[in-house]
């Protein structure tokens, strides 16, 4: 199985047409190499860039992508997310890799649900093209000690955005009867990374007003 890292090397052609690049990946500002001495960059058409990396990479990671030039000068940096043990990865720009990193320090507006409201909850997720296990995400109510395992099944709605089926037992402390109450979800990917979302149960808005949410990766197991 083999990740491929994807970039696009802005003004390439213009500035370094035919100049070998070697691409090195590393985990943040940690020197590091994780994929040995570096990548052969392949540079096609419209100055968009491969290349190959052999070695297994932490999944759930965002990781520094440094092209080199033939003279050993850094030509270009970038950030990529890796959400899978094969496939290819396309790096962030700073200003995509900033933005994300600020949504992922914040688990953000809580989505409210209603008494009768039985809708699913739709949140987002960075790492894209995951799956979630029935069984593996979890739910706390207000008072308990630990975390038991969330009913509703989490199905893909579109690329990066998930919906949480509804089940009385995640937003009712007794699995009967819903009084306005607080939960907290955890949610876990099949690639081990997780994030909290924050629901608040009540009489809103006639018991029907339903605020989506985005929440995201927050660290990995």
């Amino acid at each position: 199985m083999t990740i491929t890292i994807r970039s696009q090397l802005l003004r390439y052609s213009d500035d370094l047409s035919g100049v070998a690049l070697t691409a090195k990946v590393i985990a943040g500002n940690d020197p590091t190499i994780l994929n040995g001495l570096g990548d052969a960059v392949t540079v096609g058409t419209l100055d968009v860039s491969t290349f190959d990396v052999a070695e297994a990479l932490p999944q759930g990671s965002y990781l520094k992508v440094l092209y080199y030039s033939d003279t050993n000068e850094l030509h270009y940096a970038g950030w990529v997310l890796i959400s899978a043990d094969s496939g290819t990865f396309d790096t962030l720009e700073p200003s995509e890799y900033a933005s994300s990193i600020a949504a992922s320090a914040n688990n953000l507006e809580s989505p409210q649900r209603g008494l009768d409201d039985v809708r699913p909850i739709e949140f987002d997720w960075t790492n894209i093209g995951t799956t979630f296990a029935l069984g593996s995400s979890q739910r706390i109510f207000p008072g308990q000690a630990s975390y038991s395992t969330l009913s509703g099944a989490i199905t893909l709605v579109r690329s990066g955005r998930y919906s949480i089926a509804y089940n009385i037992a995640d937003r009712a402390a007794d699995a009967t009867t819903i009084i306005p109450v607080e939960v907290t979800y955890k949610l876990i990917d099949d690639d081990g990374n997780y994030g909290f979302l924050t629901v608040n149960i009540g009489a809103v808005g006639g018991g029907t007003v339903s605020i989506t949410t985005s929440t995201t990766i927050v660290e990995a197991d």
